[in-house]
C-alpha cells in the first residue's frame, strides 16, 4: 500500500505533503485504505464528508479556542472542506496512514485521481470537551 499511495501521488503537494511523504520513505506505516477495507461501503461522495468536517471543525473550534494544536486541526479541516465542495459529486476515497504517534488521513477524489485534502492528528491528544 505504501508503494501505491507514493506512485499515485508523489507529485502532489498538499497540506502536509512533505512530512507525509517523509514518514512513508524513513518507516514503515499502517497505510489502509477505505475502498480496500472490509465492510466498506465503497467510495462515498465528496459531499457526504464535506457536511461531516464542516460540523467537526466548527465543534473543535467552540471548544479548543487558543490552542495551537486544535487551531491547525481546523485549519486542516477547513482547507480539506474547500477541497471536498470543489467536487463534491465526485467519490472519495480515504487513506489512513498510521505510526506510533501520528496518523494522517487523505482524501482522494477518485475521479481526478487527486487529493482532496489531508488531516493529521497526534494519536496522544483529544480534544477538551
Amino acid at each position: 500500500m505504501v508503494e501505491q499511495f507514493i506512485q499515485l501521488f508523489a507529485g502532489e503537494s498538499f497540506r502536509y505533503s512533505d512530512e507525509l511523504f517523509q514518514l512513508l520513505s524513513s518507516q514503515s506505516p499502517a497505510v489502509t485504505r477505505s475502498s480496500d477495507s472490509e465492510g466498506s461501503r465503497g467510495n462515498l461522495p465528496c459531499s457526504h464528508y464535506l457536511g461531516i468536517y464542516r460540523h467537526r471543525s466548527a465543534s473543535l473550534a467552540r471548544r479548543n479556542i487558543g490552542d495551537a494544536y486544535w487551531d491547525d486541526v481546523c485549519a486542516a479541516m477547513d482547507d480539506l472542506c474547500d477541497g471536498l465542495a470543489s467536487t463534491p459529486d465526485s467519490p472519495c476515497c480515504l487513506w489512513c496512514i498510521r505510526d506510533d504517534v501520528v496518523e494522517y488521513v487523505v482524501f482522494e477524489n477518485t475521479d481526478s485521481n487527486t487529493i482532496a485534502g489531508c488531516l493529521r492528528f497526534d494519536t496522544t491528544r483529544q480534544p477538551e470537551r
